[in-house]
């Protein structure tokens, strides 16, 4: 019997907006009071989610909806949904710490998130005013009621503050594109475990500093009846600029239960796909709780993930037909530095590169600082490409190529190369910096991939033609518009999936 896939496609979108963009939101903070929940049900696939960033159920609720497919069969594939966000970062004491906003999780013990001794959740929480006051449901286009009188993030629109009575669509104002759209805000403003402060001017915001903007869609198309999409705009609102950042999004598996109960989850399996950036999971047996059969898959597909616009890689290989060099092992292999051999210099602060040599620049030892490290080079010297550290070790302009993992155990293992075929810069000859897709970055304000369309995009900030907002029919791309920056995902240098691990949650407790 042919089976469908479940798949549960996820977004993630690094973006950083600059200060002041959003003024009436400055005093707004994740607050637990604010909880609610939503049921995404516009398609063969249900689920229950929370304004926390939590998917599935938090806790003994019968009546939430767990990842069910197809709807009303009562037959579930996951526990909860998680995102997590880490970051590298040095603390007051001058320790290194590796720093995790997450949200509340599921009842299951060791997979909720923290909370401090006194049980307040440590963890992202929902900013008020994106939902209804009267109600304990999320804002979702379904459900006019649950919509706030104004929305914050719009009373600085010249032409409409607040947008009252509208929807705060991700396509526009009352633009309905998707058969259902969810929408709220949460910031890890209380995630006070770590003495680690990422505001200086305001020592109360703790956590990593970071504001998440999520939206979940569904369409009862054909094509897509059997999935859900979630954005996740991540926004740095702190002082502290994260330069090693992490973004995970946990599925907790649980392919062959029942609403009824049974449990099937001590034999799920999974596996994934490097190159459609997607992981799945199935049953072993094809036999659910009670049973029924046959089981489907359940996966998550990045359609979007963050991007890297400074390491001199097309990440995405968006740019393949661009000018450019091809990543090649022999380009991350040891070399001894010559004191006349070209070699590239980065700014780390800029990431602007100059071609120089040891003897140009007159000195033994050439210091390169990175934040508060110094990295030494001199004649003599052996250049090694250091993967996953941040640095051009190698001093060719490119930034950690060789990154990779070794696969497997003792004869059979062997390192497999995440960037190996694809383009980069070659900034010695200059091959690939008029390449747009590579680098390329939603906040560039540059149309990267020349989508934008003067006839049919010219339609302003607010995505709707005939409005009269800033931007429209001014001839230029503004943020906002259709194919270009912020909703045009393409103009980013994705990264992708680069790990995925599976765990039998069974064992863990």
């Amino acid at each position: 019997m042919k089976m469908k896939v479940v798949l549960w496609s996820t977004f993630f979108l690094l973006c950083v907006i600059a200060g002041g963009c959003y003024a009436q939101m400055e005093s707004l903070r994740g607050d637990f009071l604010e909880i609610r929940s939503g049921v995404h049900a516009g398609n063969l696939f249900r689920t229950t989610f929370y304004n926390d960033g939590t998917a599935g159920r938090v806790d003994n609720d019968p009546e939430a909806f767990v990842g069910e497919w197809p709807i009303n069969s009562g037959t579930m594939y996951l526990i909860d949904g998680n995102l997590f966000v880490g970051s590298e970062v040095i603390d007051t004491e001058g320790q290194v710490r590796h720093i995790t906003s997450t949200v509340r999780s599921s009842i299951v013990s060791q997979s909720t998130g923290d909370r401090s001794p006194d049980g307040d959740w440590w963890t992202f929480l929902p900013l008020p005013g994106f939902a209804s006051r009267d109600t304990n449901k999320i804002a979702m286009t379904k459900w006019p009621w649950a919509w706030p009188e104004v929305w914050p993030d719009k009373m600085d629109d010249p032409v409409d503050p607040g947008w009252v009575g509208s929807w705060n669509g991700y396509f526009g104002k009352n633009i309905f594109n998707a058969d259902e759209e969810s929408f709220f805000v949460a910031d890890d403003y209380n995630n006070a475990e770590w003495k680690f402060y990422p505001d200086s001017t305001d020592l109360l915001r703790r956590g990593l500093g970071i504001r998440m903007w999520v939206r979940g869609f569904q369409w009862s198309n054909a094509l897509v009846e059997d999935g859900m999409f979630t954005l996740f705009d991540l926004e740095n609102v702190g002082t502290h600029n994260h330069d090693k950042v992490v973004f995970s999004y946990k599925y907790g598996n649980n392919m062959g239960d029942h609403q009824t109960g049974g449990g099937d989850g001590g034999d799920d399996m999974g596996g994934f796909d490097r190159d459609s950036n997607s992981a799945f999971l199935y049953d072993y047996d094809d036999i659910g709780g009670g049973g029924w059969s046959p089981v489907g898959y359940f996966g998550g597909v990045f359609l979007e993930s963050p991007g890297n616009p400074f390491d001199g890689i097309d990440n995405d290989g968006d740019g393949a037909m661009g000018d450019g060099i091809l990543i090649e092992e022999s380009m991350f292999e040891p070399r001894m530095l010559g004191a006349g051999d070209a070699i590239v210099v980065t700014d780390y602060k800029t990431f602007e590169r100059r071609v120089t040599t040891l003897q140009q620049e007159g000195v033994d030892t050439l210091v390169i600082p990175y934040q508060d490290l110094k990295f030494k080079f001199w004649a003599g010297k052996l250049l090694q490409e250091i993967a996953f550290d941040l640095v051009d070790n190698n001093l060719n302009g490119i930034i950690d190529e060789s990154n990779g993992a070794v696969v497997g155990e003792g004869a059979d293992a062997f390192t497999t190369y995440l960037n190996v075929g694809l383009k980069a810069v070659d900034y010695f000859s200059g091959a690939g910096l008029n390449n747009p897709l590579i680098d390329e970055r939603r906040d560039d304000g540059i149309d990267n991939d020349g989508d934008w369309d003067f006839a049919n995009d010219d339609v302003g900030q607010d995505g709707v033609p005939n409005t009269g907002d800033p931007g429209e029919s001014d001839g230029l791309p503004t943020n906002g518009e259709p194919h270009f920056d912020k909703v045009d995902i393409s103009e980013t240098d994705m990264i992708g999936l680069t790990s995925f691990t599976l765990y039998v949650w069974e064992n863990l407790y």
